[in-house]
């Protein structure tokens, strides 16, 4: 009963896992898209050694960015960066755009910069006597830092060249230009309402 107890649990942690997921949709869509509609495994081969190309550099993108964040965050250089910010008076709305802006030009990913920045101010928020409306207003100010000045190390900025047939030059004056004054003008209404607020 214990064997059979612990198989569950290991084949349970097995399906979880996100590779295992991608596997799995992987092997059925070889077989519902390719094998009952007559496609040969040639063919099929061809098909998904065609796709790997535009995907690679996405996922090389994305990895390398999330392996900077680490470093940046287990070397406590990010900490440092935040403490002489604060030190020099800078608000702390500011402050959280400025560290997820300089974090997603560093590395690329929106995402591993919303988290690196949102961990480097937690501290100071979770110490601070801030409302739950100004924490929100915060957490806003890093979504916005972390969309603008999207260039050649975001996989975002690959993505969409690749959908709309850009060059790189040509994303640089479009895509990279948009992000940039969608995030600024995210955080001049956000500065706005944190004015109104407090």
């Amino acid at each position: 009963m214990e064997v059979r107890v612990r198989l569950d649990e290991g084949l349970g942690a097995l399906i979880g896992q996100p590779g295992f997921a991608l596997l799995l949709t992987v092997a059925l869509a070889i077989y519902v898209l390719g094998v009952r509609n007559g496609w040969r495994m040639e063919e099929l081969g061809g098909l998904m050694d065609a796709s790997l190309a535009p995907a690679a550099i996405v996922v090389f993108v994305t990895g390398a960015g999330g392996v900077f964040a680490r470093i940046l965050t287990d070397t406590g250089i990010g900490e440092t960066i935040s403490a002489l910010m604060l030190d020099t008076g800078v608000p702390i709305l500011l402050l959280a755009f400025l560290l997820a802006s300089v974090f997603k030009v560093a590395q690329g990913s929106g995402t591993v910069a919303t988290l690196a920045a949102a961990g480097l101010v937690q501290s100071t928020v979770t110490a601070g006597d801030y409302t739950s409306l100004q924490v929100a207003l915060i957490v806003l100010a890093i979504g916005c830092g972390s969309t603008a000045l999207s260039h050649v190390n975001d996989s975002g900025f690959w993505v969409a060249n690749k959908f709309m047939g850009l060059s790189v030059a040509d994303g640089l004056r479009t895509w990279t230009v948009l992000t940039t004054i969608l995030g600024w003008a995210g955080m001049l209404i956000i500065s706005a309402l944190w004015m109104v607020i407090s």
